[in-house]
């Protein structure tokens, strides 16, 4: 099958968390597979590749560059529409006012790419609210101007819905899109607001729907979990399943991981193990100021949002430094609110010199404190 990623991440290119770990591990994994996989992402700051295949294409009078290469036998296609639209030479993959038109941008670049490149497309696989547009494109532009179909079945995969992109309906004009197609378009208009919904649109317009995990599709299905949703995703109920996500095992193997300090298998006697975790943790002790002293390393790595409920984060420092444990937090917030709390409790904390706040993404250090908590 010709498989066809959109996302905001990919691990090895641009990540924060496991959205990004999920694209890598499951496009390698369907490529070893036999099936023809190709991932596009925006082409950010950070992404320093050279030897591309760079492609000119054009957009309702905008035109945008496309660099491709093979990643594992995996074509990455990365889209930037620089000089016109500065939407992706930043520091950061997310965290801008204009956020939802980046990826709006980036939805539909990947779709005038696919159509120009006559790509059969088996499956669109989208990811979260960022790529979700590309249904609702396809379906209400393509298909209603009968340059399709060339994409037979589109796929959702839902990691947060907590993130929705909601933004003002005059985004989808921007890249061309006639007004009347979905000015009065409940399926990608939220009712509270007003304003277009991405995930909204995904949810509606995609053949399938996939939460990350059995429970997670059916917490979303309630107040708690869906985050104003859950009505929609009741209507779309008969096409919402969930699979669990994994981790790739051999980039996150603590036997062959040569970012570590010290390697150990599961065929290891428990004494080898004990040991080689023990200098990790000296060496993250060191490296963090932290106390050297017997102890348990707790850490908590990942995204701080409201879904991963912080406030038990915050209660879990208390709670182990009242054991005389130690405990590093990695990750930040986009919610200005729960980024403070956090940076209160790293001023709090700091004096006990058991605990770490390191408020940024770091793929290299995430290898390190895993193989020594």
């Amino acid at each position: 099958m010709q498989i066809v990623h959109i996302a905001a991440e990919m691990a090895g290119l641009a990540k924060i968390g496991g959205l990004g770990d999920m694209v890598s591990g499951l496009s390698k994994n369907l490529s070893l597979q036999g099936h023809r996989v190709t991932v596009f992402l925006p082409r950010y700051k950070k992404i320093n590749l050279k030897n591309l295949l760079e492609e000119t294409c054009t957009m309702n009078g905008l035109s945008f560059k496309a660099y491709s290469y093979f990643l594992e036998n995996v074509q990455i296609v990365l889209i930037d529409p620089a000089p016109t639209l500065d939407y992706y030479n930043r520091p950061n993959i997310y965290g801008y006012a204009d956020d939802p038109a980046r990826f709006i941008f980036l939805c539909r670049a990947a779709l005038e790419y696919l159509k120009q490149k006559q790509l059969q497309v088996d499956i669109l696989h989208l990811h979260d609210w960022h790529a979700s547009i590309a249904a609702f494109l396809y379906k209400e532009i393509y298909l209603r101007q009968n340059q399709g179909p060339w994409i037979k079945k589109i796929l959702l995969n839902l990691h947060n819905v907590g993130f929705q992109g909601l933004c003002s309906l005059d985004e989808l004009e921007r890249i061309g899109v006639d007004k009347n197609l979905y000015w009065n378009n409940a399926k990608v208009k939220e009712a509270k607001t007003g304003k277009l919904n991405l995930l909204q649109a995904g949810l509606n317009y995609s053949d399938k729907l996939v939460a990350v995990s059995h429970n997670y599709a059916e917490e979303i299905l309630t107040p708690m979990g869906g985050a104003g949703l859950e009505p929609v995703f009741w209507q779309n109920k008969a096409k919402l399943t969930g699979l669990l996500n994994g981790i790739d095992y051999q980039i996150w193997n603590p036997e062959t991981d040569v970012g570590i300090i010290a390697n150990y298998s599961a065929h290891d006697s428990l004494e080898k193990i004990r040991q080689a975790k023990q200098q990790s943790k000296s060496f993250i002790q060191a490296r963090f100021n932290l106390r050297q002293k017997e102890a348990p390393l707790i850490i908590n790595i990942g995204r701080l949002a409201e879904q991963k409920a912080p406030e038990a984060i915050l209660w879990s420092v208390d709670n182990v430094l009242s054991r005389q444990g130690q405990f590093i937090v990695l990750g930040s917030s986009l919610v200005d609110s729960i980024q403070k709390q956090f940076s209160e409790k790293q001023k709090q904390t700091a004096p006990t010199q058991d605990t770490a706040f390191i408020f940024e993404f770091n793929e290299s250090l995430a290898h390190l404190l895993y193989a020594a908590a």
